[in-house]
């Protein structure tokens, strides 16, 4: 009896040892050459087989750091990370590579894919965004979405991506500006007029062009009048005829 139980505590052992050997992506693909590596794993993205990708690519990350295909394959494993919906894997694999490559003539995608990260991890906010009490809501990843389109659109403007960022940075501004008035309107419905004026000013100051500026000016007009600071309510007031005059 004895005896078969050391010898079934040896079979575990041994499967034990062998799950993880398969387990550890470098030594399941040990014997495959780096260039061969490599484009199975660019074939494995082919074929959308996004989860055998991203084994390959840890591997040969793994065995051959600075190898000739090493960048190739830091940059590729963002997008298969992405695509296997490993979000929070892909956003660290794009900060990898600006901080190992920031010379690198792709730099301008693994910005992107940091901006797009950010972004869609703000995408249960935007998706319940008109009915959402923005007052309490925490959009800290979309600024550091904005940040990472605004470094993409300022320093590498021939970039294939500059006019998506573009595009994103405008709804991301647009975004945080109606945040900012939904917080300014919380104060002045409760009466607190000078918080509802600094909340509306960061409005008037930080996103102009948004939609929210004629509002926020409007409110900041009707916060004085509360307050009876009848001139200061007034040059509010000019700011609104002459920029909006047919309102």
């Amino acid at each position: 009896m004895l005896k078969q139980i050391i010898v079934l505590s040896s079979v575990v052992v041994i499967l034990a040892a062998c799950s993880a050997t398969s387990d550890n992506p470098a030594e399941k693909y040990a014997k495959v050459p780096e260039k061969e590596l490599f484009y199975q794993a660019v074939g494995d993205i082919a074929s959308k087989d996004y989860r055998d990708s991203i084994e390959k690519f840890e591997a040969l990350d793994a065995r051959f750091p600075f190898g000739e295909y090493a960048e190739k394959g830091q940059l590729y494993v963002i997008y298969s990370y992405y695509q296997g919906d490993q979000l929070p894997q892909a956003l660290l694999s794009a900060e990898r590579f600006i901080h190992v490559h920031p010379d690198s003539t792709h730099i301008d995608y693994a910005y992107f894919m940091k901006g797009l990260l950010n972004y869609q991890q703000n995408l249960g906010v935007f998706d319940h965004y008109f009915s959402a009490d923005l007052a309490a809501r925490d959009l800290t990843a979309a600024k550091a979405s904005f940040v990472d389109f605004a470094v993409l659109v300022e320093s590498y403007p021939n970039s294939a991506y500059r006019d998506a960022a573009i595009q994103y940075m405008t709804y991301l501004r647009n975004l945080m500006a109606s945040q900012e008035l939904q917080i300014a309107e919380f104060y002045f419905i409760r009466h607190a007029y000078v918080a509802a004026i600094d909340h509306a000013n960061i409005v008037i100051r930080e996103y102009q062009g948004a939609p929210s500026v004629k509002h926020a000016l409007e409110l900041a007009m009707q916060s004085y009048d509360k307050l009876h600071l009848n001139e200061l309510a007034d040059v509010y007031r000019q700011v609104i005829h002459y920029n909006y005059p047919s309102t």
